[in-house]
């Protein structure tokens, strides 16, 4: 992941710049990440979904608006997450299967 690194939304627990792509923590098991304004979702092959970067209205899903910036993958609620999508304007969206 690569970007200007304010409210670290590049995962890497910093604030770094970084003009090329660097690996975010050790797995390999991402299956699918999205970036919205300020703030990057991905969801891991196990179906488990992470948030970083800025979280000042809530954009990451955990409930809570505080703290306002997380520079580290951390693990929203829930399971089985299938698909996801953020935005420019501090939205995020993901699916589960539908089990109806």
């Amino acid at each position: 992941m690569w970007s200007k690194g304010d409210k670290g939304v590049t995962g890497h627990n910093d604030q770094v710049w970084r003009s090329s792509p660097t690996q975010v923590g050790t797995g390999n098991d991402w299956k699918s990440i999205t970036i919205g304004d300020n703030h990057t979702i991905g969801v891991k092959t196990n179906g488990t979904m992470w948030g970083w970067g800025n979280n000042q209205g809530g954009e990451l899903g955990l409930g809570s608006k505080t703290p306002d910036n997380y520079s580290s993958p951390t693990q929203i609620p829930g399971t089985d997450w299938s698909s996801i999508s953020a935005t420019a304007n501090s939205t995020s969206i993901a699916t589960q299967p539908y089990n109806g």
